[in-house]
C-alpha cells in the first residue's frame, strides 16, 4: 500500500545527498525528501531520471488537505518539473504539472494514518500522469522556471497589482484584481511584489471540488514564473452534481476556480501586511535584483474611507459622479444632484463618491 510505503521511507536511514539522488522540491513539506527520491526513483523512466540527474531540474511537488465545514476532508497533489532553487529560496511555479484530489472516507477530523492515506493516494494519482508523460511533454516551457531573466523597468503606478495565475480564466483573473484593494496597490511597489494564484478543480461521483491558493511573492523576472510563495492562504469548494454535471459543466467548473481564486486573495488580504501576515517567510520568494518589500501597517478602513470622502468633497464641481448621482449645481455647504427620484439639494457632506456608500430616501427625505 503506498502510503505504509511512503511511512517506511521516512523511517529508513538518511542517505540523501548523494550525486544519484533525484532533486526534489517540496513547498509544503509534508512527505519527506527521502521518501519523494524513493518513490519517484522507482516510478519515472529511466529517460527522465537521467535528465534529473544530468541537469539542475528538480521534481516540484506539492500536497494540501483540508475538512470542510461539514466534515468532508480532500487531500490535492500537483507535480511538474523545475529548476531546482538556490539555497534559502523556494522554486519557481512548474508550467507544466499533473494534479489528483482525493476525497477521504472518514468525516470529520483525520487522524496521522487517515491523513497519510489521503495524501499518499493523492500523491499517486497526481504521480500517474506525471510518470507516464515523455520528457519532452514535462520540459515544456521549462525555461520559465530557470533562475535568470530580466528585471522589468517599467515605471511606478500606484493603481497597478500584478497577478501570476494558472487554472483561472481571464475574467477570473479581473475579479481577483478588483479584490486587490487600492491601499494595497498603493502600498506595495508592482514592480516589487505580484500575487501568486493557483487553482483547480476536480470531478467525484456526486459532486466535484474546486480548491485554490494565495500568496505573494517578489515580481518575477520577466518571461519568468513566479517563485512559490513563503506563505499561503487555501480555499475549498464543493459543487453539487447537478452544478458540475450539467450540459455547461466546464464553465461551472471554471466559474468555480475562479470564485475560489478571489476568495483565497481576500483570505490573504485580511491577514496583516507584515512578516507576520502576508509577508511571513517572504524570503523564500525573493528575487535576485529585485529589491524587497518592507512591512505595511494598514490604515483602518473606517478611517481611509473617510479620508476618501474628504477629499471627495473639497473638490466637488458640477459634473461629480456622488453615490446619489450627478452633481448639477454647487453651493456650498449645498449642492444639486440628479437622483433616482429627481433633482434634490444635498449637503456637501452627505455625499460619497459613486459606488461607496448606499442611497437611500423614504418620502423623499434622504437618509444618511
Amino acid at each position: 500500500m503506498l502510503a505504509l510505503a511512503l511511512v517506511a521511507a521516512r523511517a529508513r536511514a538518511e542517505d540523501a545527498g548523494t550525486p544519484s539522488k533525484l532533486r526534489i522540491e517540496r513547498p509544503s513539506k509534508y512527505f519527506s525528501e527521502a521518501a519523494l527520491q524513493d518513490f519517484f526513483e522507482e516510478q519515472l523512466s529511466d529517460e527522465v531520471k537521467s535528465h534529473l540527474r544530468s541537469s539542475n531540474d528538480a521534481i516540484w511537488v506539492l500536497t494540501m488537505s483540508t475538512t470542510l465545514p461539514k466534515g468532508s476532508n480532500y487531500c490535492f497533489a500537483i507535480i511538474g518539473l523545475t529548476e531546482a532553487a538556490p539555497a534559502g529560496r523556494s522554486a519557481r511555479v512548474p508550467t507544466i504539472t499533473y494534479s489528483d484530489a482525493v476525497l477521504s472516507n472518514t468525516l470529520g477530523k483525520l487522524d496521522e494514518e487517515q491523513r497519510n492515506d489521503c495524501m499518499s493516494q493523492a500523491l499517486k494519482g497526481a504521480a500517474s500522469g506525471f510518470v507516464k508523460a515523455p520528457l519532452a511533454d514535462l520540459l515544456e516551457n521549462i525555461e520559465k522556471t530557470r533562475d535568470q531573466g530580466k528585471v522589468s523597468s517599467a515605471p511606478a503606478d500606484p493603481t497597478m497589482a500584478r497577478v501570476y495565475r494558472s487554472m483561472v480564466s481571464e475574467e477570473g483573473g479581473n475579479r481577483v484584481f478588483e479584490a486587490i484593494p487600492s491601499d494595497f496597490r498603493a502600498a506595495f511597489d508592482y514592480r516589487k511584489l505580484q500575487w501568486v494564484v493557483l487553482a483547480r478543480s476536480y470531478t467525484f461521483d456526486q459532486r466535484a471540488v474546486c480548491v485554490a491558493l494565495a500568496g505573494v511573492a517578489a515580481n518575477a523576472p520577466q518571461e519568468r514564473n513566479p517563485r512559490f510563495p513563503g506563505a499561503w492562504w487555501i480555499v475549498t469548494r464543493e459543487i453539487s452534481l447537478a452544478e458540475s454535471g450539467g450540459e455547461d459543466a466546464e464553465r461551472t467548473k471554471s466559474d468555480c476556480r475562479d470564485a475560489v481564486a478571489r476568495s483565497a486573495v481576500e483570505s490573504a488580504l485580511a491577514e496583516s501586511w507584515d512578516d507576520k501576515g502576508l509577508l511571513d517567510n517572504y524570503s523564500a520568494a525573493l528575487e535576485t535584483g529585485v529589491p524587497r518589500v518592507s512591512n505595511h501597517k494598514r490604515i483602518d478602513p473606517a478611517i481611509a474611507a473617510a479620508r476618501e470622502a474628504t477629499k471627495f468633497r473639497s473638490s466637488l464641481a458640477v459634473g461629480s459622479d456622488t453615490h446619489c448621482g450627478l452633481v448639477i449645481e454647487v453651493r456650498r455647504p449645498i449642492a444639486k444632484v440628479q437622483s433616482m427620484i429627481g433633482e434634490v439639494w444635498l449637503k456637501v457632506d452627505q455625499l460619497y463618491p459613486k459606488g461607496k456608500h448606499d442611497c437611500r430616501f423614504v418620502n423623499g427625505t434622504y437618509q444618511d
